[in-house]
């Protein structure tokens, strides 16, 4: 279930260094509910040190991931990898990566020790750890080696061509299988703020998105839009909050999704306008062609500069 803290216990101060304690912790100590609260408390506030540890395990992941989907690029898997000899273009994956990776931490409880302790279990009897890695490093070198088949390397989710009507069917019942089980989940084992919350969240996250579909259906012929599978991954992993199999190997197959997508490709735009060149034909027949501009800036070439 969704890790919720627990509220403050009270405490009565018998003089001993326990009750000191309990007592210091009540004052300037973290808690998750805004509906308890204690008249003890003052100024001041603790650093959660467990959190940040965890966040930055988490971060460290992403970027071990980063690294290892560049390392098989250099192999060809995906041939259409890009290049990422620009320190410049590195920087902005990482950007990419880092603060929404921390947001998807966030909404998936990697950021609670005791969520990260849960699912990075490596002992014989609860060996968790090991199989969410295998599935997270394993799927990620899966998702780059599915652009080698003729068939899917042209697969996307942004344009419904009949070729892809069965990787498209496949992809549709399995989000209605996961999203439906996750949804379950948080309504059986949450109270009604909580499923509230659940509900909320995910669906301001889907807003955002559906808000760049709604922009390219006003605009249809100057906007492109291309839901890269770098988001389809973060998104679908956001919904897995849940300390359980199913949930927990959603969370690292969609993520595997999230880097591969930022690492082989960069973080390319969902939506932005249409992308031209200028056509020069020269005297001696040589054709040039101009770097990618907008039409804007191609309506001021065309109008102002005379081609010789």
């Amino acid at each position: 279930s969704i890790l919720t803290g627990a509220p403050p216990v009270p405490s009565v101060s018998d003089g001993s260094p326990t009750s000191v304690r309990t007592e210091e912790s009540l004052r300037s100590g973290r808690r998750t509910s805004l509906r308890h609260r204690t008249s003890t408390i003052q100024h001041g506030h603790r650093i959660p040190v467990t959190q940040y540890l965890a966040l930055g395990i988490w971060i460290l992941l992403l970027v071990l991931q980063y690294a290892f989907v560049r390392y098989v690029c250099r192999f060809g898997i995906p041939e259409d990898c890009k290049d990422k000899a620009d320190a410049v273009q590195v920087m902005e994956d990482l950007q990419y990566l880092v603060f929404p990776g921390s947001v998807l931490a966030i909404m998936t409880g990697m950021h609670w020790p005791d969520r990260l302790e849960y699912i990075f279990s490596f002992g014989r009897s609860e060996p968790r750890g090991w199989w969410f890695l295998l599935a997270y490093f394993g799927f990620g070198f899966f998702w780059s080696c599915l652009h080698l088949v003729p068939a899917l390397g042209k697969f996307t989710l942004t344009e419904l061509k009949p070729e892809f009507a069965l990787p498209l069917l496949a992809v549709a019942v399995g989000a209605v299988f996961v999203l439906g089980w996750h949804f379950r989940a948080a309504y059986k084992h949450n109270s009604t703020s909580g499923f509230a919350a659940y509900l909320l969240s995910r669906g301001a996250m889907l807003s955002f998105y559906l808000a760049y579909l709604i922009i390219k259906l006003r605009d249809e012929a100057d906007i492109v839009f291309h839901f890269h599978h770098y988001a389809f991954g973060f998104v679908a992993a956001s919904f897995a909050e849940f300390n359980h199999p199913i949930s927990i190997l959603l969370l690292a197959c969609g993520t595997a999704v999230f880097v591969q997508g930022l690492s082989a490709y960069g973080a390319e735009t969902i939506i932005g306008h249409h992308m031209f060149r200028v056509v020069i034909q020269e005297a001696n027949g040589t054709t040039v062609y101009s770097p990618s501009v907008d039409r804007d800036a191609v309506d001021f070439f065309n109008a102002h500069c005379h081609y010789v």
